[in-house]
């Protein structure tokens, strides 16, 4: 795999929300039942009790299922007019509004979430949103307020990351890439994306050591890409191709 392939998918595994709305399979008519059975007893909760944020909640979730995006952003409007504190609409609101690329609006509602939720939740979507709209130096300062409350997490550094890898400032992404590494050591992806950039230093044994852990981790063979990276090794020892270095 080429080293920009790896990097494209590192940058999508932070940056994109995924969707609440599923694709409809070849079970649509069951579906479609069950989110009409789901879709009334939410208006049933509602009928009995119109004033409670949660049933409002609940049935925007269904709404968002289905696809039905207007109606899903009225519930959760309702549900945050009658508990301006409800985070997990904050959430939800922030998730369809980034697909619909309303970043300003969905920057409003990660600054509410920051003040209402004592964690990195906040944080992490502001930083999907500034990231989105190209703003990478406000995106890394927020990354950075996030690991002061939790210096562990791998979701941060893995945005953190993906905004070095974008800004091609290949000295912090190594220096994230290993970070990531002693987060989460059975992550196979980023042992393959820092294998490269060793591929890109000349530093063929580590990249060899960094291929081997990665294929260990997956299922499968380790034969061809230890191979591939032994033939590395040797076409940089000829000085006549010494500029010739394949990539994964």
């Amino acid at each position: 795999m080429k080293l920009s392939n790896i990097i494209v998918a590192l940058i999508a595994l932070s940056c994109v929300i995924a969707s609440p709305c599923i694709a409809k399979n070849s079970s649509f008519e069951m579906q479609d039942e069950l989110e009409t059975v789901q879709l009334e007893k939410c208006n049933a909760k509602i009928a009995k009790n119109p004033n409670s944020a949660q049933a409002y909640f609940d049935r925007a979730k269904v709404y968002l299922y289905m696809c039905d995006d207007k109606k899903g952003l009225a519930d959760l409007a309702k549900c945050l007019q009658l508990d301006p504190k409800f985070a997990l609409a904050y959430e939800e609101r922030i998730n369809v509004y980034g697909l619909q690329k309303r970043q300003k609006e969905a920057l409003s509602d990660c600054e509410m979430l920051i003040k209402i939720r004592p964690d990195t939740k906040g944080f992490e979507r502001k930083c999907i949103v500034l990231q989105s709209m190209g703003r990478l130096k406000e995106a890394l300062e927020t990354c950075e307020q996030a690991i002061k409350l939790n210096p562990k997490s791998s979701v941060v550094w893995q945005y953190k990351t993906s905004i070095y890898i974008e800004q091609k400032d290949d000295v912090n992404a190594m220096k994230g890439l290993t970070k990531l590494i002693e987060l989460s050591p059975t992550n196979a992806t980023y042992y393959h994306v820092r294998a490269n950039y060793y591929l890109k230093q000349g530093k063929y044994d580590l990249a060899i050591l960094d291929l081997s852990k990665a294929v260990k981790i997956q299922e499968g063979d380790p034969a061809p890409l230890i191979i591939r990276a032994t033939h590395i090794v040797k076409v940089s020892t000829t000085p006549k191709q010494s500029q010739i270095i394949p990539v994964l």
